[in-house]
């Protein structure tokens, strides 16, 4: 299981850069910035294994109680030595955290990237323990972005908002460069088509 903590264990990096709003409006911004983060660089790669998947059958890909896919990589054969999965003939993504299987799957490896869910107001350790820093600049940027505030400043907002995009990039080439192929490329298969 992943560690996770409470988004209010970025504030005092946030209150360093931006004096103004109240907490709450602090804490929805750090969140809507860890979730941007996870969803922009990939960077908290996991997998499922399901056994007994029968046709028709919708899974939800995510079985961890605090994160949701946001991008399902793949799918993989768990014991023919990790055969891929054809989207749109064996299974159909139905949202980036839900999928329906279309033909029989005795066991397989669902590969995901994952987000925090918004309902529990938990984020991954990982992203308190490394990206603290790029966390608070999107936050920030967002904040700093927001029309007609006491606190509105477009200039600084731009110069967080390249942060926090720079800080993604960096977190996304970490992790293809670090990961197994299984866990980061995406594959798109050539369609196969018959004509009369």
């Amino acid at each position: 299981m992943m560690n996770m903590v409470g988004v209010d264990s970025f504030l005092p990096d946030l209150r360093r850069v931006i004096t103004g709003p109240l907490d709450i409006g602090m804490e929805e911004a750090l969140f809507d910035a860890c979730v941007q983060f996870c969803r922009q660089s990939e960077l908290i790669t996991l997998s499922r294994v399901v056994t007994d998947w029968t046709q028709g059958q919708v899974l939800e890909v995510s079985d961890h109680y605090d994160l949701q896919a946001c991008q399902l990589l793949h799918i993989t054969d768990h014991r023919d030595g990790g055969g891929r999965y054809q989207a749109g003939t064996d299974y159909h993504a139905l949202t980036p955290n839900s999928v329906m299987a279309l033909v029989d799957i005795a066991a397989a490896t669902l590969w995901y990237a994952a987000e925090p869910r918004k309902d529990n107001g938990l984020v991954p350790e990982l992203l308190d323990s490394h990206y603290r820093d790029v966390v608070a600049a999107g936050a920030a940027a967002t904040l700093y972005l927001q029309p007609d505030r006491p606190w509105t400043d477009p200039r600084r907002g731009g110069e967080y908002q390249a942060r926090f995009v720079e800080g993604i990039r960096q977190a996304g080439r970490f992790r293809k460069n670090h990961a197994a192929p299984e866990q980061v490329e995406y594959a798109n298969p050539v369609r196969r088509r018959n004509f009369f």
